[in-house]
């Protein structure tokens, strides 16, 4: 997601309705002044192509046809390959759409007419049936096909400037904070400027406006650090991408600068006093219908990668659980399960990737994987007997390559009849389970304070106690409370990327941001854990969720400053002496 195109998205998976593979009625023609890219696909001063092969010359960063995957979906490609079909105006859309080969693969590549407009007249000559191209777009699926949707994209930009009115200066070393006097009495600066404030990956100093800091006073730590028997995790934040910061104008190959704001990020773990880190990949459901899946050789994370995460994890003394997540590639208009038959085959069809994952967890020395999963969620009420059925015959595939504790998620249990899913929840090592986020929607006091809201999170935990006590289970609790002001009453909002509400691109931008509402929330939160651990269940493990792996935290694309991310912010210092050690 390099130059971070996300917020058109959608408009361009509308866009290519019509241009998977062309209609039959739709004949192939060969162009003299046709298919285009964004800059002349390697041709010389003359505008011709010169004679090569795809495989001839591959800059850095360049992929072959064949090695796109639906890894990759959503993010900004470059691709070389030659032209083996060219469609004009496919299935009546308008535009170009060809089929480009190399590496043992096809990949479609689709040019609206406002691009194609766009173009000199050399670059449209370069586009021919039988030349080699170069191109760059956003890569997307339409029906089977990925597609590049060709994309012009800016020469890279200057690092770019945040000038801030009134500013706030932090030091990145969280050892060097005095909370909460710090933040109850801020220096500020005035009229701060922050070079390259959308793409640097660590900082010495964070800047960010005064008025991040919000509306209410920062709570005292009390009762800290949670009792010695509760692992102390630090959830990343929950994407492998070329680009760390998703930010406009960050440029990277590959997943080079994944891997080293990654394996920086871990030392900031460790200064938290974490004893390890709870890790994401995921794959696509591709057609929902059909309870179709991507295959473990479109994870997110490629299996070298999650080898180096893992690796360098414990070269840092850091325990990892694994976490997993089905993505949705389409949209539907609501997750329900279809029948019993879909349901079976979804779980059938997701097992592949948990058992891909459970063995490179196994070969890796990874302490924990979740058997379902995140995202793609729907109730099982009606549905226990085939659920758990599959279930455990998935459970026990696992267990064959994998010697770890095995963690199922418990919030698609919520309406279902427990009595029906007894084997299953006995036979699991413990349940993952994310506590309630917009915790004052329904409640009659809305004050926003350490004693209100410690008191709904102890009758919240009370009550799954209740419920899921009597299986004798250790509980991962994964925290997740993000830095907004209406977070406690509304629960999530995106933090990754743009969403278009109405008029608006970018309706998070909106939003008001309020660290102390988050840091209120941790302390009421971590006070909670500590009395109902041993009392309403036993807790396990404490996952603070979503940490980002950078100090950016101004908004571009991205919004980590009202997202779940503790870095950088007052919440930070409250985790951190939660996850002390007395001994």
């Amino acid at each position: 997601m390099r130059y971070q195109v996300i917020i058109v998205l959608f408009a361009i998976l509308a866009l290519i309705s019509g241009c998977g593979t062309p209609p039959s009625e739709t004949t192939p023609v060969s162009t003299t002044t046709s298919q285009t890219q964004s800059a002349p696909p390697s041709t010389t001063q003359n505008g011709d192509i010169p004679s090569s092969t795809p495989e001839e010359e591959l800059e850095p960063g360049v992929l072959l046809p064949g090695q796109l995957d639906a890894s990759m979906l959503n993010q900004i490609v470059k691709v070389r390959g030659e032209i083996v079909q060219v469609f004009q105006d496919p299935g009546g859309q308008g535009g170009y759409y060809f089929n480009v080969s190399g590496g043992g693969g096809v990949v479609g590549l689709r040019i609206e007419d406002e691009t194609w407009n766009s173009l000199t007249d050399i670059e449209k000559a370069g586009y021919q049936q039988g030349n080699v191209v170069t191109f760059e777009g956003m890569l997307v699926q339409h029906e089977d096909e990925l597609v590049v949707v060709l994309v012009i994209m800016p020469p890279p930009s200057e690092p770019a400037e945040a000038r801030i009115a009134t500013a706030i200066v932090i030091p990145s070393d969280i050892s060097k904070i005095d909370y909460p006097g710090f933040y109850n009495n801020p220096s500020v600066v005035q009229d701060y400027i922050v070079e390259n404030a959308c793409c640097a990956i660590e900082r010495d100093e964070i800047t960010y406006p005064a008025e991040y800091l919000g509306d209410f006073a920062f709570p005292v730590v009390t009762g800290a650090p949670l009792p010695s028997s509760i692992q102390r995790l630090v959830g990343l934040k929950d994407v492998w991408i070329p680009e760390p910061n998703l930010n406009e104008g960050c440029v990277s190959s590959g997943f080079e600068a994944m891997r080293e704001a990654y394996e920086k990020t871990l030392p900031r773990v460790k200064a938290l006093n974490a004893d390890g880190i709870t890790f994401s990949n995921y794959v696509h459901i591709t057609d929902y219908q059909n309870a179709v899946i991507a295959g473990p050789e479109n994870a997110a994370m490629p299996e070298d990668d999650l080898r180096f995460a893992a690796g360098k994890a414990r070269e840092q003394g850091l325990d990892m659980v694994l976490y997993l997540n089905l993505a949705l590639a389409d949209e539907v208009d609501s997750l329900e399960v279809l029948d019993e038959d879909w349901l079976a085959a979804l779980i059938r069809n997701w097992g592949v990737f948990v058992l891909n994952q459970a063995g490179l967890a196994e070969e890796t020395g990874i302490g924990a994987i979740m058997l379902n999963h995140f995202d793609c969620q729907f109730g099982i009420a009606g549905y226990e007997d085939v659920f758990q059925t599959e279930m455990l015959a998935l459970l026990q595939q696992v267990r064959g390559v994998y010697s770890g504790k095995v963690l199922l998620m418990i919030e698609p249990l919520w309406g279902a009849e427990l009595g029906k899913l007894d084997r299953l929840l006995n036979d699991v090592d413990g349940f993952l389970f994310t506590p309630v986020t917009n915790i004052l929607e329904n409640a009659d006091d809305k004050t926003v304070s350490v004693d209100n809201l410690k008191s709904l999170y102890l009758n919240h935990l009370e009550e799954i106690g209740r419920d899921f006590g009597m299986y004798g289970k250790p509980f991962y609790l994964r925290v997740l409370i993000q830095s907004t002001r209406v977070f406690l009453e509304e629960g999530w909002h995106e933090e990754m990327f743009c969403i278009q509400h109405g008029d608006d691109p970018c309706y998070q931008n909106s939003l008001e941001v309020d660290f102390s509402v988050q840091a209120i929330a941790y302390e009421a939160m971590m006070e909670a854990i500590s009395e109902a651990s041993g009392n309403y269940f036993e807790i396990a493990a404490v996952d603070a969720y979503g940490y980002w792996y950078t100090d950016v935290i101004l908004p571009n694309i991205s919004h980590p400053q009202i997202g779940q991310s503790i870095r950088n912010k007052p919440a930070e210092c409250i985790v951190r002496r939660w996850f002390e050690r007395l001994f």
